[in-house]
Parts: structure tokens; sequence; C-alpha cells
């Protein structure tokens, strides 16, 4: 296949496939659609990058193999929301560290009945 003619085929079934998935997503409710907010987050960040590279003749080798699958979109976004899938409890117990020894009260509002820290108190 020529570049153009990878450039096209990618293009047009991205764009069925992500037509086809927001359509699915049309018919769920709102509380499903919270549920899914990562994978829809991803499904859209797959669909932009692999359109995006398509269109600027970017990964042409990497594209036209996709060309190879029923559905090149979900194959990526599957993968993608694998390799995303990292232990951060380390990290968030630091921030939670960070948050709790830092000295925030002037960015952020504290509750009405919550002592002042110059008197010393960090409870309310």
């Amino acid at each position: 296949m020529t570049k153009k003619e990878i450039k096209d085929e990618i293009f047009e079934r991205l764009e069925t496939e992500w037509g086809k998935y927001e359509d699915q997503l049309l018919k769920l409710s709102p509380g499903q659609l919270i549920g899914r907010a990562e994978e829809i987050a991803a499904m859209s960040f797959c669909h932009n990058w692999l359109v995006a590279n398509a269109f600027n003749g970017q990964n042409m080798d990497q594209l036209e193999y996709l060309l190879r699958f029923e559905k090149p979109l979900a194959l990526v976004c599957e993968q993608w929301q694998d390799a995303q899938n990292v232990d951060y409890s380390a990290d968030f117990s630091r921030i939670l560290t960070d948050i709790s020894e830092g000295d925030l009260e002037q960015d952020y509002p504290l509750m009405p009945d919550c002592p002042s820290p110059e008197r010393g108190q960090t409870m309310c």
C-alpha cells in the first residue's frame, strides 16, 4: 500500500470505529458513563493520537500493521490501558504526607469551625 492508501484506510477505519463507540456511549445512563470515564478518556486519547499520526504521515508502518485487525482502535486502547495499570499507592501516600505536613491553609479554604493553625491545633 502507498502511504496515502494507508493514511486513508486507517483514518476511515478509526473514524468508523470511533463513531460506533460514540453511538454505544449515547445509549448509556449518566451513571454508567461516569463509571466508564477512564475507558472513555483512554479511547479518546488513543483515537486522537492515531488520527494525528495518520494525518501527519508518522508511524505509517505501525499504522499499516493495525489494518490487519478488525478493531484497531479498541486494540490500541486496551493495550494503552494495560500499560497505564501502575500501582500508585506509594505516590498517593506521599501526597497525603506532603499535604498534612504542608502549609496549605492559605491556598485552600478551611471549614468555618476549624481553629487556626497558629493556635497549635492541627485538627478541627
